[in-house]
Parts: structure tokens; C-alpha cells; sequence
């Protein structure tokens, strides 16, 4: 996006703009604005459950606040703050990776049993295969998003292992992680529905 349009955007706030609404009745996850729209209204259905009445859940945590701080590290003028930027992208899509790991369990006591001596659990440990391999069958917007992610780790890992200072994150990449935010969310989005809904 051109820098007016970032700037407005970041402004506004991106997570205000990109984190869906839930179905607080089998835990979908609104994958466009109108199905936002209509898990905001009481009246609306839910397009997955078909359950009507009170059921929006507004936010996931925090991740509206931490989205909204990578727009906001993006468009501004410390250039330590791009850093904060990819460190804070990362933190966002990791998180969203653990609640995917643990609503999946929470549907799944057999495998929560089976893990629930290791201190961390991965997405292969759960469903066998890598993010990649798991995103073979979303659309197309999504399916290119791990390379992306992995860039980011990548520039994140070798700033908090010391192996780089913080300016070796420029703007460019500040710019990409605020791109990447509602991929992520729409990549979130998709791995919950497809594997973390509830029955009603």
C-alpha cells in the first residue's frame, strides 16, 4: 500500500480493522466483513452454527492492541521502533499459533493427554506436518504466508540473538510485517475454522 494509505490505515489501526469477530456459541471465526457484520447482530445468524442471539465475542485478547501497535511502529519516525514492528508481528502470529495448538487439544483430550507433560507443543506435534503443508488447501492469499512469516522470524530471531543490532530492521521490513498482519489473521482464521470449531 502507498504511505498515505499506511499511514491512514495505521492510524485507524490495523488490528481494529483486521481482527475478526468469534461465535461465542461453536467458536467460528468471521473470514470477511459481512460475516462480521453479521456476528455482531443479534438477529444474524452464525454463518457456521446458524445460532442467533447475543454470540459475538469482539476481540481475541489482546490482539487488536498488538496489531494495532505494529501499524503504529510502522509509520513511525524512531527507526528503533521498526524493529518493535517485526518483533511485534511475530509475537502476534505466534500467539495465534498457540491458541490454534490448544483449542485443537481442548477438542481432542486424547491428544492433550498425551502432551500434557512437554512444555511446548508444535503444530507437527498435533496434526503431523508443518504450517506449510497444512495451508495446502486454504486459498490462495493465504498459501504463500509462511515463506513471508519465515522472513520475518528470520530478521527477528538474529535481532534477539544478538547477531544483528535493531537497524539492521529498516522500514521496509516495519512496512511488510504491517502488510502481513491481516494475512495472519486471515491465516488464523483459517486453520480455526477448519479445525478448532465446536459442535452446537
Amino acid at each position: 500500500m502507498d504511505e498515505e494509505i499506511r499511514i491512514h490505515v495505521a492510524k485507524q489501526g490495523i488490528g481494529s480493522i483486521s481482527i475478526p469477530n468469534r461465535c461465542r456459541f461453536c467458536n467460528y471465526l468471521a473470514i470477511n466483513w459481512e460475516e462480521k457484520t453479521a456476528l455482531i447482530r443479534t438477529e444474524s445468524e452464525c454463518p457456521n452454527c446458524k445460532t442467533s442471539g447475543r454470540k459475538s465475542l469482539i476481540s481475541l485478547g489482546n490482539y487488536v492492541d498488538v496489531a494495532n501497535w505494529v501499524g503504529e511502529y510502522a509509520i513511525s519516525a524512531n527507526l528503533r521502533d521498526y524493529a518493535s514492528a517485526v518483533v511485534m508481528f511475530c509475537a502476534l502470529f505466534e500467539s495465534c499459533l498457540e491458541e490454534i495448538i490448544q483449542d485443537y487439544m481442548d477438542l481432542h483430550p486424547d491428544i492433550k493427554t498425551k502432551f500434557e507433560n512437554r512444555e511446548m507443543v508444535t503444530l507437527k506435534d498435533i496434526f503431523g506436518v508443518k504450517l506449510p503443508e497444512l495451508l495446502e488447501q486454504a486459498p490462495t492469499h493465504i498459501k504463500g504466508f509462511p515463506a513471508d512469516w519465515k522472513e520475518m522470524r528470520d530478521k527477528r530471531n538474529l535481532f534477539m540473538h544478538g547477531k544483528s543490532s535493531s537497524f539492521h530492521i529498516n522500514q521496509a521490513d516495519a512496512n511488510k510485517a504491517m502488510d502481513l498482519v491481516p494475512r495472519a489473521i486471515h491465516t488464523f482464521a483459517w486453520l480455526n475454522n477448519q479445525y478448532c470449531l465446536r459442535k452446537v
